[in-house]
């Protein structure tokens, strides 16, 4: 029990940590930064030979994916956007452009009613781009603490993409607990792809 607090406080003050370090990224700075990251990702052989990519809209200072979606949009890959539903279950729902969109909790943009659900049992060949506060060098992940993406990914069968800026790549092993959370295939920042084979 003291264990599992230990563990829930380190990941608290992390978050304190990185979300301060990421929002004080100068604006100009994050957008040639998210720029850089959306042609490393289009640059994968993840992406190029995935059927299906699952992307996020970026939300306060999250690399901005757009460039990147419109190239899978351009590419005809399956693009889909994520969509938090009861239970703390993330559903992704298929888009065509960026117009299947709206403003959803708290203004994120979110899946339009009446779009076709990710099939997850089918997810082999497909690509999960998955946000971050902050990752290690051994792929671990910190997220806003909610547990959307952990309880996602451990049903995922494709490849999973954490993505974040460099300043954002811990130095240190995160605090990780193999029950709940869920470390990615690869890490992807600006500067480069951090491979790791399990």
């Amino acid at each position: 029990m003291t264990e599992s607090f230990d563990v829930k406080e380190q990941k608290r003050l992390l978050r304190l940590k990185y979300a301060y370090i990421r929002d004080s990224i100068p604006e100009k700075t994050r957008k040639e930064a998210s720029l850089a990251i959306c042609e490393r990702l289009k640059s994968t052989v993840s992406f190029e030979f995935c059927k299906n990519v699952l992307v996020y809209s970026a939300i306060k200072s999250e690399p901005d994916l757009k460039s990147f979606i419109s190239a899978a949009f351009e590419a005809g890959k399956g693009v889909y956007f994520p969509k938090t539903c009861k239970k703390g279950v993330l559903e992704f729902y298929k888009a065509s452009s960026f117009s299947d969109l709206e403003p959803g909790v708290f203004g994120i943009s979110e899946p339009k009613e009446g779009l076709m659900l990710y099939d997850l049992s089918q997810s082999e060949n497909d690509l999960c781009v998955v946000p971050g506060l902050c990752f290690d060098k051994n792929r671990r992940r910190i997220g806003y603490g909610k547990g959307y993406y952990d309880r996602f990914l451990s049903k995922f069968k494709g490849i999973a993409a954490g993505v974040c800026f460099s300043e954002c790549i811990s130095g240190e092993a995160l605090p990780f607990e193999k029950r709940y959370d869920r470390s990615v295939d690869f890490t992807l920042t600006e500067m480069g792809i951090d491979t790791i084979v399990r």
